[in-house]
C-alpha cells in the first residue's frame, strides 16, 4: 500500500481543473503516471495525458481504462470514453502545467533540506555521491536514475514522504525558461551548478544565457555551490533572483586540484588554509558577516 498524498477532490482544486465524473467517492491518488507503458497497479493512480509535438497522451487513455484505471488528467476527454460513470476526468488547460502544479504544492508540504543540482553534465554522479554519503545516518529521497526533465523533476518530487530528512533532485535544462518551472517545483534550499558544456547549445544564444538560465536553481535558495568561472556574466546572479550573498565559489587553480573557494557574504575577507587528504595544501578565502 502506498501512501495517499492528496484525494481526487484536492488535486482537481490544486491544478485548477474541471472534474468531470460520474463517481461520487473521492478516491487517493497515491501514484502518478506519464507513460502508458508503466502502468502496474491501477488503484491509487492517476494518469496525466501529456502532450508533445511527437505524441498525444490522450489516445492511449481508452487501453488504460480497459486495463481498471479510473483517474486521468486531460486537456479533452475523448470521444468513446465521454458519458462514462466510473471514470473521473480532471480536465485542464495544460496537462505538464497541471503535473508541475500538483509536485509544487506537494514539495511545499515539506520543510526538510532540499538540494537541487543542475549542469550540463555530472548531476547524476553528484546526485549519487550525496546520497551515498548522506544515507548512513540521514533517510534519504532523491531523483531516480536521471529524472531531470520537465516531466522527471514533478514525478522525483512525488517520491518524497514523511519520514525522509534530506532530498536531492536533478534539474535539467534544454530550453530558455525550463529551469524556472523546475526551480518551482524543487523550491531547493540547497543549488549546486556542477558545470556548463556544449549540451543544447543550439537553443541558446550563447553560454552567457544559458549560465543565466541554469543560476536560476538556485532562486531563493539558502546557499549556492557553482564554479568560480561561473560568476559570470557580472551580476548574472542578481539578474536571474540569487542572492549573491548565499553563493559559495569553488575554483582552480594550476597545480592546485581544489583552491580559491570564496563564500561571498559581505564585504569581509577571511583567509584560510587546509590539508587535504594526501598531504596536498589548498588556500581559501572566504567574505564572512
Amino acid at each position: 500500500m502506498q501512501t495517499i498524498r492528496y484525494h481526487i477532490a484536492e488535486i482537481a482544486a490544486l491544478v485548477g481543473a474541471r472534474r468531470v465524473s460520474g463517481r461520487q467517492d473521492n478516491a487517493g491518488i497515491s501514484r502518478l503516471l506519464t507513460d502508458s507503458r508503466n502502468l502496474s497497479v491501477t488503484g491509487e493512480c492517476l494518469f496525466f495525458a501529456l502532450v508533445s509535438a511527437r505524441n498525444d497522451g490522450h489516445k492511449y487513455i481508452e487501453a488504460l481504462y480497459k486495463k481498471g484505471l479510473q483517474h486521468f488528467v486531460v486537456q479533452y476527454i475523448p470521444e468513446p470514453l465521454k458519458n462514462k460513470p466510473d471514470i473521473d476526468f480532471l480536465v485542464v488547460e495544460d496537462t505538464l502545467d497541471a503535473l508541475q502544479q500538483l509536485a509544487a504544492a506537494y514539495r511545499n508540504t515539506f520543510s526538510i533540506p532540499v538540494v537541487g543540482i543542475t549542469g550540463s553534465n555530472g548531476k547524476t554522479i553528484v546526485k549519487e555521491w550525496l546520497a551515498y554519503l548522506l544515507m548512513e545516518d540521514k533517510k534519504v529521497v532523491k531523483s531516480p536514475k536521471s529524472y531531470n526533465s520537465q516531466i522527471g523533476v514533478p514525478l522525483s518530487v512525488w517520491e518524497m514522504l514523511p519520514g525522509d530528512d534530506i532530498a536531492i533532485f536533478e534539474a535539467g535544462l534544454s530550453q530558455p525558461g525550463e529551469m524556472e518551472h523546475n526551480q518551482k517545483v524543487i523550491r531547493p534550499t540547497i543549488g549546486i551548478f556542477t558545470n556548463v558544456g556544449a549540451a543544447h547549445d543550439e537553443h541558446f544564444t550563447g553560454r552567457r544565457q544559458k549560465i543565466k538560465e541554469k543560476l536560476a536553481v538556485c532562486r531563493r535558495s539558502a546557499a549556492g555551490l557553482l564554479r568560480r568561472p561561473y560568476r559570470y556574466p557580472r551580476g548574472g546572479a542578481e539578474r536571474c533572483g540569487v542572492d549573491r550573498h548565499h553563493l559559495l565559489y569553488v575554483g582552480q587553480r594550476a597545480g592546485q586540484r581544489f583552491a580559491g573557494v570564496g563564500h561571498y557574504r559581505s564585504r569581509r575577507e577571511v583567509n584560510h588554509s587546509r590539508t587535504l587528504q594526501g598531504g596536498k595544501d589548498i588556500r581559501y578565502h572566504s567574505v564572512c558577516r
